[in-house]
């Protein structure tokens, strides 16, 4: 038996011990006035390597890691658009880079990171990749999917903070808190910004689904107009819990090889 794949996270762990090694061999480009970033932006300096513009204030007190941000989010987007078979964007993408979440609330009016067109409003604590994937899920999908933990499970999935869902979801099903297939995919409180149940069970069922049925499935399942019974039938060709019972072999394989 081939081992298992899984689509997304074990890759992610690797990018910041690539992005070191490259870091170290580039030489960061001196920073520029954020000419085209108006508002309360506009006096911000301005970082550029490739398709990324990092925008920050002067003082900003992690303005030497520029470099290695850019590298992170140039190879997360390869990396993203990769799982989900798209083209890389030729868009620039603009990081607005807050120092904390006081300016990010404040300036953003979001009590969140979040990402509006091609704009990202990213401050720290936070992973790189959850407004990332809120910039390219509409690249892959103009409309949104009747299931919002698909959505979420994505930003969770591919949100470049390296925690294994699969595990996650392994323990809440022996501590009694796991959320079936079907309640999971009617729960619209799902929200990746403010809570981790939901969201890691969806994010470690995105990933199977993938693994599975490959990005075409995740995509069909996204853009069906039918109930979420009715989908899983005629797509997969099998009952609900049967794709709860498939998903939840993979997740309890993945929390054993985990612990060995």
């Amino acid at each position: 038996m081939k081992n298992v794949r899984i689509a997304a996270w074990l890759s992610l762990l690797l990018i910041p011990i690539l992005l070191l090694s490259c870091a170290k061999k580039e030489k960061p480009e001196p920073a520029k006035p954020a000419a085209e970033v108006k508002g309360p932006y506009s006096d911000w300096k301005t970082y550029s390597y490739r398709n990324v513009r990092i925008v920050y204030p002067a003082d900003h007190p992690r303005a030497e890691d520029l470099h290695a941000m850019a590298l992170s989010y140039v190879a997360s987007i390869r990396h993203d658009c990769e799982f989900l078979r798209i083209p890389v964007p030729s868009d620039t993408l603009v990081v607005l880079f807050h120092t904390g979440p006081g300016q990010g609330k404040q300036l953003s009016e979001h009590r969140y990171p979040h990402a509006s067109n091609d704009t990202l409003y990213f401050w720290l604590p936070g992973f790189y990749g959850v407004t990332l994937m809120q910039w390219l899920i509409p690249k892959w999908q103009k409309d949104t999917s009747a299931f919002r933990f698909l959505r979420h499970g994505l930003i969770a999935l591919l949100d470049n903070s390296g925690q294994n869902y699969h595990v996650m979801t392994n323990t809440y099903r022996h501590n009694g808190k796991f959320i079936s297939l079907d309640s999971l995919a009617r729960d619209t409180t799902v929200n990746s910004d403010n809570e981790r149940m939901q969201s890691a069970e969806a994010a470690s069922f995105v990933d199977f689904l993938v693994y599975k049925y490959g990005t075409h499935g995740l995509t069909g399942m996204w853009q069906s107009k039918t109930s979420f019974d009715s989908t899983v039938t005629g797509l997969f060709n099998i009952s609900v819990d049967s794709l709860q019972t498939d998903w939840l072999s993979l997740v309890s394989r993945q929390a054993k090889s985990d612990s060995l």
